[in-house]
């Protein structure tokens, strides 16, 4: 397994039909996503890895081979877009002991 911790990936997080673009960063207990446009997305979105239930490789819209889902133990659902998705799932779920 691969270990991201102190790298950025550009990604898309997706809420409804909507999505904004930014960086994800990996840290040693969570990862952070920050909108490139503050007015869009005004707060850094902070997942600890403890707070991970299940993480899945999806296709987004059902065709492309980008889509990242975490699951957190509160029940929220977050959907990203970025690319080697399969290895920073095995890295997510290797981090949250999933």
């Amino acid at each position: 397994m691969k270990n991201y911790v102190g790298q950025k990936f550009t990604a898309n997080l997706l809420k409804d039909k909507e999505g904004f673009g930014g960086i994800m960063t990996f840290f040693d207990d969570r990862l952070e996503f920050e909108a490139f446009f503050k007015d869009q997305l005004p707060h850094k979105l902070v997942i600890r890895y403890g707070d991970i239930h299940k993480v899945a490789a999806v296709m987004t819209c059902g065709i492309i081979p980008n889509g990242l889902n975490v699951w957190t133990d509160e029940g929220e659902t977050f959907r990203f877009a970025i690319w080697h998705r399969k290895k920073i799932a095995a890295f997510l779920r290797g981090k949250a002991g999933v």
